[in-house]
């Protein structure tokens, strides 16, 4: 089976001056399978932008675009990671297990 994985952020910090780019976010992933959830959390420096691909905070500050920006940093390797160590915890979930004792 596969669980369903929703990223999220939980917050982050902007510089204060000028277009205050975005460079701490907190992050989420939110696994779900079966009526069971695991969430890994973490926190990741943005690189600054350029000042000719710098967006202000406010135009930057939209879910999609921080997710994206944190997935980018993080990089697939460690998005895949990340998903595969929930999936293997949701199927020790949704997995029957059995306790035996020593007699």
């Amino acid at each position: 089976m596969a669980g369903t994985f929703t990223w999220s952020y939980r917050g982050y910090q902007a510089e204060n001056a000028g277009k205050q780019y975005i460079k701490k976010v907190e992050y989420q992933c939110i696994g779900e399978e079966g009526g069971f959830k695991q969430t890994n959390k973490g926190m990741v420096y943005l690189d600054k932008p350029s000042d000719s691909d710098m967006e202000t905070r406010t135009d930057f500050a939209t879910d999609a675009k921080i997710i994206a920006a944190v997935k980018a940093k993080l990089g697939a390797t460690k998005v895949a990671e990340i998903e595969a160590e929930q999936q293997d915890r949701l199927d020790d979930c949704l997995t029957a297990n059995t306790w035996h004792y020593k007699s």
